[in-house]
């Protein structure tokens, strides 16, 4: 039963309800310590039964209640004299969890507590039962001399779990073993840890790990009822005929209630060992986002410190730092880009990933080769119970994921996905208006195997392609032309050995191939909207190797992690495009075309240690990488110190600070002889931050930070020189560039429930590069970056009135993108073009952008599968946002590139 202190304080619910056989089956027994009366300025002992201990010195009793004493005065504790137990959580009653919560309370003369606080520690949920059920308490209030007083005193509050046994049950000869499964309706989970129950003769048995029970019953029809927290009960009639020594029964399937409890939480926020500022997104804490295409990973798209992404992009902009900035890693090997072209899903599917961590600053010695933030996808083992899998379509793509076991101690997981053209679009577009959409293919696969208690291997594959496909574009739009193209596949094979408890050493060889390409038509100023195009393949090897020393049981005291990082790449491109081949300053731009390939091999070898030190509430990681690049005829070794620390101030307040060094290689078209300069120097950028999070009990928190970002050595064109003798020095690109990120970021939310959810972020941020040479029209003068944007606002709030149901809208508020703007042109006859007068690079900025989202996610559930119906509408309101400016070739007339117009996207989903 559910009992209360001691055991002794217990309540009762209906016989027939699910929940009594809950309290038939467990005791849980909320346990009240008393841990002291405290008094100030005297010396007493207590007459309370509790006996507890009385410091000095340390009382909550008013000064004022205290008495003139001429000798020793007669202190008597608060005693408990009514009770009411707390709830405890059916979840935590399925996983068998007890909890400890120390609790200080505040009691007035008549014996009322007027204040309860409960230090939370790792079980806020369980705090916070224990701080409601004290509140209900009341006590013979203490005394001094007779006289009651206000005091204090401390309890731990124990939630605590065991089980009864039911007694014997009524005597029979057992004719056959019935065995089967309780499972999950659906999804078709195993449900561990569920109770079955025989009606009628008081047996009962335990699920195992995989949902399985086996129990011996005699001749005749049994009905077999299955319950576990959660979920509704199931039931099942089975028959045991004379002679059958073994009855197979039927799968027992329980649906998830209607009306569920409010109490779990799961924030995204995790405290991690390789940065202080990582937010952490699982597989299970979203089902839809509107906007997302029901891909989890774009959530990240929502948190401080990243812009809107660029609608022709699929890479990450940071902080206002440029795309090629930023990392994007799958389990550790790093990816060209994140999202498909034109703000599309990951190019990972959904099913695959098991988390997604942000890192937007102080990224550990882990990481390397980026001077801005990382993302990091970790992929998800298949599933080791049985198959399952998928089907899904809607107006934008298709998609197919299947997952299982292979033997005993091998599992798999496969899926594919597919885009076309959204019909909405193409019915609703304006013939006059030209729309960019994205076209895409991508799959993933894995397998995992255990070789032996301390050894597993691991095979990762997957690829993705991209290119662009235009709807509109009739007569009177500005002519223009864009297409470019992004493919990469990958493969990757782990090792991991476990040496022993605190120690293990990961190996993991990689193996990919890269291809972007590009082409364009009327996309620039003058003779530039000739038709251009590029192409660049490479192919990439490398591998990661790391040992991890954990420090103390479990690694409570710390951790020490060392590795190498390995990567070659070879990379061939060629270009047909349109090179100013002019001195600048010394005449009009001629653009020549010029034809070019090459082949560069570009590598760099990571070696990285760190520690993590844990003092009490403080807990401290230095961290060293040190990098050798090497790019054809240069070398270059440099050294990257980091250091985070993170202190508790108390169990709801935190404060993180973290310093940096970090590195960058120029990409192989910088280092070609003839478009670049084989002397560059590396890029460099020095990362700063100082935040804090404040919890405001178990489902609202705040956390801000601010931040700075130094980047130094950037590359930029370079500006020729006289040589004296007649000669010039042109060449063509130097490490002359400079810039800084600052910002602050803040983020309110509520952290996950089975109902509601949701948080408003909010990004104030100023991003400026100096390319340091008499550029013409700039000088030396600071300049905003490509993506700058100082304000983003985000609002997201989802609600689940049934766990079936789902009801979700986001609003996103961005700063446009800064652009230079022409404000005329001059005809050159020499050319036979118009040259455009443009303004300064930033001096105007596109329309703000605004888009509401609203997503409507419905399941229907069935034994052995579930369909999944989602309507998601993107950019609600129709709102025409800008992405660049175009021009016709007298610049007289102007269009925007727009983005994503109203979009309604159906989509269907059964899983198995």
């Amino acid at each position: 039963m559910l009992c209360g202190a001691g055991g002794r304080h217990c309540g009762s619910r209906g016989a027939g309800s699910p929940e009594n056989l809950l309290t038939r089956m467990f005791s849980v027994s909320s346990l009240l310590l008393v841990a002291g009366l405290l008094a100030q300025g005297v010396s007493a002992q207590s007459s309370s039964e509790a006996k507890p201990e009385v410091p000095a010195a340390k009382s909550e009793v008013p000064a004022a209640a205290l008495p003139a004493l001429g000798g020793e005065a007669k202190i008597a504790a608060p005693l408990l004299l009514r009770f009411k137990a707390a709830d405890y959580p059916g979840p935590s009653l399925f996983s068998g969890r007890e909890a400890d919560i120390p609790c200080a309370l505040e009691i007035d003369a008549a014996g009322a507590v007027t204040s309860v606080k409960c230090e939370e520690g790792g079980d806020p949920l369980f705090a916070r039962l224990a701080r409601d059920a004290l509140r209900l308490a009341q006590f013979q209030p203490a005394t001094i001399n007779g006289k009651p007083v206000e005091s204090a005193t401390r309890f731990t509050y124990r939630f605590a779990v065991s089980r009864e046994s039911f007694g014997e049950p009524p005597p029979f000869v057992a004719s056959g073993t019935v065995q089967g499964e309780v499972n999950a309706s659906g999804t078709n989970q195993p449900l561990a840890g569920a109770d079955l129950l025989v009606e009628g003769l008081g047996i009962s048995v335990t699920t195992d790990a995989k949902g399985r029970y086996r129990v011996k019953l005699p001749l005749g029809s049994h009905l077999l009822v299955a319950y576990s927290p959660l979920f509704a009960r199931g039931q099942l009639r089975v028959e045991v005929e004379p002679g059958q020594a073994e009855v197979v029964a039927g799968s027992i399937y329980l649906r998830k209630r209607e009306v569920s409890n409010d109490f779990s939480a799961t924030a995204i926020a995790e405290k991690s060992r390789i940065a202080p500022t990582k937010d952490t997104v699982i597989h299970e804490e979203l089902r839809n986002v509107p906007g997302s295409q029901n891909d989890p990973l774009r959530v990240i798209e929502n948190l401080p410190g990243l812009a809107r992404v660029p609608f022709t992009g699929g890479q990450l902009i940071v902080r206002g730092a440029p795309a090629q900035d930023t990392g994007a890693y799958i389990d550790g090997q790093r990816i060209p880009v994140l999202y498909h072209l034109l703000n599309g899903p990951s190019v990972i599917g959904e099913e695959m990933v098991d988390r997604i961590d942000f890192y937007p600053g102080g990224a550990g010695a882990y990481f390397g080769r980026s001077m801005a933030g990382v993302v990091q996808i970790q992929s998800r083992r298949g599933n080791s119970d049985r198959l399952h899998g998928s089907l899904a379509a809607d107006l934008n793509k298709s998609a197919a994921f299947l997952q299982g076991p292979i033997g005993r101690d091998t599992q798999f997981a496969v899926g594919v996905r597919k885009s076309y053209v959204n019909p909405v679009v193409t019915l609703f577009a304006d013939p006059k208006k030209e729309i960019t959409l994205p076209v895409y293919y991508d799959y993933q696969g894995r397998a995992d195997t255990k070789l032996s208690q301390t050894d597993r291997l691991s095979l990762l594959f997957y690829g993705s392609n991209d290119s662009f496909a235009q709807v509109g574009g009739g007569r009177g739009s500005v002519p223009v032309d864009l297409g470019r193209g992004i493919g990469f596949h990958r493969i990757r094979f782990g090792w991991n050995h476990r040496f022993s408890d605190a120690l293990s050493l990961e190996v993991a060889p990689i193996l990919g191939w890269d291809l972007s390409s590009s082409n364009s038509s009327g996309a620039g100023p003058g003779v530039f909207e000739r038709p251009q195009s590029s192409a660049e393949h490479t192919i990439s090897s490398g591998g990661r190797a790391e040992l991890i020393y954990r420090l103390g049981q479990g690694g409570g005291l710390g951790e020490l992690r060392a590795g190498v990082d390995i990567l070659f790449d070879r990379v061939s491109y060629s270009l047909d495009q349109l090179f100013d081949q002019q001195l600048r300053n010394l005449g009009a731009p001629n653009a020549e075309e010029q034809k070019l390939s090459g082949v560069r091999i570009l590598s760099s070898f990571g070696e990285y240690v760190e520690s993590e030190l844990r003092f009490g509430n403080l807990r401290l990681t230095p961290g060293l990488r040190l990098e050798e690049m090497h790019w054809p005829g240069r070398s270059y070794l440099v050294g990257d110190p980091r250091i985070w620390a993170r202190y508790a101030l108390s169990q709801a307040t935190t404060l993180h600070a973290y310093a940096g060094l970090y590195h960058q290689a120029p990409t192989a078209e910088q280092v070609d002889p003839t478009i670049g300069n084989p002397a560059l120097l590396p890029q460099v950028a020095q990362q700063f931050g100082v935040g804090a999070e404040q919890a405001f009990g178990d489902l609202w928190s705040v956390k801000a930070e601010t931040y700075l970002n130094r980047r130094s050595s950037l590359v930029y064109a370079a500006q020729a020189s006289a040589n004296g003798d007649g000669t010039y020095h042109n060449p063509l690109q130097a490490n002359s560039g400079i810039g800084h990120s600052i910002g602050l970021e803040i983020l309110i939310r509520r952290n996950f429930t089975e109902r509601l959810y949701g948080w408003i972020a909010y990004t104030l941020s100023r991003s400026r590069e100096n390319p340091g040479s008499d550029l013409p029209g700039l000088g030396r003068a600071f300049i905003p970056t490509v993506y700058d944007q100082p304000h983003i606002l985000t609002f997201l709030v989802g609600y689940r009135p049934s766990p079936y149901v789902e009801f979700s809208t986001r609003l996103r508020i961005a700063s446009g993108n800064p652009i230079a703007k022409a404000t005329g042109a001059t005809f050159n006859a020499d050319s036979g073009n118009y040259l455009p007068a443009l303004s300064p690079f930033g001096s105007s900025r596109l329309p703000a952008f605004v888009q509401l989202d609203f997503e409507l996610n419905n399941i229907w559930v069935a034994d052995n599968y579930q369909m999944q119906l989602y309507v998601d509408f993107q950019n609600l309101f129709d709102r025409p946002n800008p992405e660049a400016v175009l021009y016709d070739f007298r610049y007289q007339s102007q269009d925007y590139l727009r983005g994503v117009p109203f979009l309604a996207s159906v989509g269907i989903k059964v899983s198995f």
